[in-house]
């Protein structure tokens, strides 16, 4: 099973959580990191389980996405105070079936945050949509645990 954890500043919970599967780490440089990241995972053409800086996967969340027949398997998560998404690269398992379906996804850059829109839309296109596990996986940024007040 092959993991990676991009990121920028690598939550120490999800270090401890995700060093079990003996992850590739990969530092994101700048802005345009991740999506040199994904190209390059394209081009080596392998299920990757991609797990980002700040998720925590609940205890056999990872085995379960690696083990579905899905060809795009992705783990909510809270977003914005309680919004869950689907689509997000937070928790999920790419395989060369997805790869092959858009080839060319990576080839113009965008910003880091909305490249799993990206996906999501390019994916959606040919017929493929992410087959969305549950329950959700947790995420470990603070702007992230509660919504705004309303006033």
């Amino acid at each position: 099973m092959r993991v990676v954890v991009p990121f920028q500043r690598l939550h120490p919970v999800t270090k401890k959580v995700v060093d079990y599967y003996r992850p590739e780490y990969v530092h994101l440089e700048d802005d345009d990191g991740y999506r040199l990241l994904m190209q390059r995972l394209w081009r080596e053409r392998e299920p990757v389980i991609i797990i980002e800086q700040d998720i925590v996967p609940w205890p056999y969340a990872v085995e379960e996405l690696w083990r579905c027949s899905c060809s795009w398997g992705s783990y909510s998560y809270q977003l914005h105070g309680g919004i869950g998404i689907v689509h997000g690269f937070g928790c999920c398992k790419l395989t060369t079936i997805l790869m092959d379906a858009v080839p060319n996804v990576w080839d113009e850059p965008e910003r880091w945050d909305v490249l799993d829109q990206r996906l999501f839309f390019a994916a959606r296109e040919v017929g493929l949509e992410p087959h969305r596990h549950r329950p959700d996986v947790t995420h470990l940024n603070e702007r992230h645990y509660n919504a705004p007040e309303r006033h």
